[in-house]
């Protein structure tokens, strides 16, 4: 599951289970600096879930990626990759 996301040029993350929080469908999840995150190797990212007129800030966790995987994932998808 994890590769096949990368492979489509998506972010595997993960969210920590924590009392009272729920990601509705239709909400919005705004992840500021994304690009440069995955560019500089972090594993954990700043987020906003929006939803219901209220903002919620939490944490989203994409592990540890290879050098490759972040250059899949900046290309787009695998195939822009190849292509590159």
């Amino acid at each position: 599951y994890r590769s096949n996301l990368i492979n489509w040029g998506m972010l595997p993350f993960l969210v920590e289970q924590s009392a009272g929080m729920s990601i509705a469908l239709g909400a919005t999840v705004l992840v500021p600096g994304v690009r440069s995150a995955i560019q500089e190797g972090k594993e954990s990212l700043e987020a906003w879930i929006i939803q219901d007129g209220m903002a919620q800030k939490t944490a989203l966790h994409v592990g540890v990626l290879t050098q490759e995987e972040r250059r899949i994932i900046l290309s787009g998808c695998l195939i822009n990759y190849y292509r590159g």
